[in-house]
């Protein structure tokens, strides 16, 4: 059986893949929306959270840059003394 110069078989096999074509991209959008909700919905009741976590971090940064600069002033002063008293060293040992 022809419809036009068509084969009928051809017209319902073409008609099945477009329906099931647009079954799955609706199913393929309903998931990308899902997606989008649940991540709108999890930034909205975590976004205290994850401030709070961005500050402690942001803290902890700072108490390890007040304590590097620390150690390296305190390594300094040593070096200053060391350097100061090793002409005194020098000359002891070598007189």
């Amino acid at each position: 059986m022809q419809v036009g110069n068509v084969p009928f078989g051809r017209i319902a096999l073409g008609n099945a893949a477009a329906l099931r074509g647009a079954y799955d991209r609706g199913a393929s959008a309903r998931k990308a929306t899902m997606g989008a909700m649940l991540r709108t919905v999890e930034s909205l009741l975590l976004f205290q959270g994850g401030q709070r976590t961005a500050r402690r971090n942001a803290w902890d940064a700072v108490c390890d840059d007040r304590r590097r600069a620390r150690q390296r002033a305190e390594a300094t002063d040593i070096l200053e003394r060391l350097a100061a008293d090793k002409p005194n060293r020098m000359g002891s040992l070598g007189g």
